[in-house]
């Protein structure tokens, strides 16, 4: 399938295909919220074949379906990590600052008394 992507405008059938394709299938903003739809149901078969369609001629809401299935799997790792670590603290959810950064800023934020300074 990505090679049909990558040869559409090369070849000169291909391209009159992405053309005619772009004029007849419905706009980047109905795909937009068709893609958006596409995470919460199943697409009728009709609504597969346009999604398809249009992606042969539209590299931006191909890229912007690509997103959205990313921004998906992201936040369901994220939440998941974060379930696991409220119900196993034996599991801790790592965090990408060190100590003295965290505390820090807890300190500016007012959460905490002020860190020591390490030993020179």
């Amino acid at each position: 399938m990505n090679r049909i992507f990558a040869l559409r405008w090369r070849i000169p059938l291909f391209r009159r295909l992405a053309l005619w394709l772009a004029k007849n299938t419905p706009s980047c903003r109905e795909m937009a919220r068709l893609s958006s739809a596409s995470l919460e149901r199943a697409l009728t078969p009709r609504e597969r074949l346009l999604r398809l369609a249009h992606f042969l001629a539209c590299d931006w809401c191909l890229r912007y379906a690509r997103q959205l299935r990313f921004l998906r799997t992201a936040a369901r790792s994220l939440a998941h990590r974060e379930t696991c670590a409220d119900l196993s603290h034996s599991h801790p959810v790592p965090h990408p600052l060190p100590v003295e950064a965290r505390q820090r800023l807890k300190h500016r934020l007012g959460r905490e008394s002020p860190p020591t300074p390490p030993p020179a």
